[in-house]
């Protein structure tokens, strides 16, 4: 999900990337009651982690994941699907082009590692809250996503992460490429 400041103050919320592949399943998915759900919503892997991993935010892990690709065929193939991906994202979202363009192929969201993160080290989630989350499908802007209403709620059992530690995030990929660097 990603906010949007309007002139007078107020916020739009707009879901976007994996929610626009299949807005309907993703809008009953979040209506759901009684199933726990965490995300990792856009604005918060900005605030939070800097945006993508790419080498501005995260110059050692891309440095060091680049370097394992000239080794490990699997490495190779990722840098692939993520400039494919990318080329996908910048022409479905042309606003993208901006922020994509110099690092495309050479970036990845760290939502993906910050989900397994945040299960093997709970003291990453530095900052949360539960909501309930509403995606009106009808309301499409392919320029910015699908309007998003968030709301707090005590009571749903989705919980919207707010913070995470940015330093454990770039310390456990590390670690992983290490580990994966290991014969």
């Amino acid at each position: 999900m990603a906010s949007q400041k309007n002139d007078d103050g107020t916020v739009t919320n707009w879901a976007t990337y994996n929610w626009m592949m299949d807005p309907e399943a993703s809008r009953d998915m979040m209506a759901l009651q009684g199933v726990p759900m965490t995300l990792y919503s856009s604005h918060m892997i900005g605030s939070s982690l800097g945006g993508s991993v790419n080498p501005t935010t995260y110059e050692r892990i891309i440095a060091k994941f680049e370097a394992m690709a000239a080794t490990h065929e699997i490495l190779r193939d990722s840098q692939t699907a993520g400039l494919s991906w990318d080329n996908h994202l910048m022409e479905l979202i042309p606003r993208l082009r901006e922020i994509i363009g110099p690092n495309a192929g050479r970036q990845f969201t760290p939502a993906d590692p910050a989900i397994i993160i945040g299960i093997v080290h709970p003291e990453f989630l530095l900052e949360s809250r539960q909501s309930t989350v509403k995606i009106y499908t009808t309301q499409v802007d392919m320029a910015q996503g699908i309007f998003t209403v968030v709301e707090d709620d005590e009571a749903s059992q989705i919980r919207v992460i707010e913070k995470v530690d940015k330093d454990l995030f770039q310390s456990v990929v590390l670690e992983c490429l290490d580990r994966l660097a290991q014969p």
